[in-house]
């Protein structure tokens, strides 16, 4: 069992844990790791490459989406995302490290395009491919 603490972003101005909080714990614990959540980096922080070399190596666990202006978490990738640049910059910093652990796709199925869940879940693994396009 590998057990990482997630980056999370604020919410309605409530302060959770970002990677400056949990860097202590990643680093002085050889049994913990790092969840890098990129959509929660980007929503509140900014600078999707600002980690500390040995937060990059203890990262066993990627969470990929995007967000909206009126405070939609969760959001599915699309070509038109006004996003696409920091997430490729945080891609582009995981190959660089030869990252080889987990990347999960953290969408809100119900923020999906689609009448049915089918659908939904069609337009889930839609946006995945043009994500995985870019890797």
């Amino acid at each position: 069992i590998i057990i990482c603490l997630e980056n999370l972003n604020d919410i309605k101005g409530f302060d959770r844990l970002n990677k400056n909080d949990i860097k202590q714990y990643v680093l002085n614990d050889e049994k913990v790791f790092f969840t890098y959540d990129i959509g929660h980096e980007i929503a509140d922080y900014g600078n999707i490459i600002d980690l500390d070399k040995y937060m990059i190596e203890d990262i066993r666990n990627v969470h990929i989406h995007t967000f909206d202006k009126i405070g939609n978490d969760h959001m599915p990738i699309y070509k038109e995302d006004e996003h696409w640049n920091d997430l490729l910059k945080a891609i582009e910093l995981l190959k660089l490290n030869n990252y080889q652990y987990n990347i999960v796709f953290e969408y809100g199925l119900d923020l999906c395009n689609g009448n049915t869940t089918i659908d939904k879940i069609k337009d889930y693994l839609y946006s995945i491919d043009l994500v995985s396009e870019r890797f």
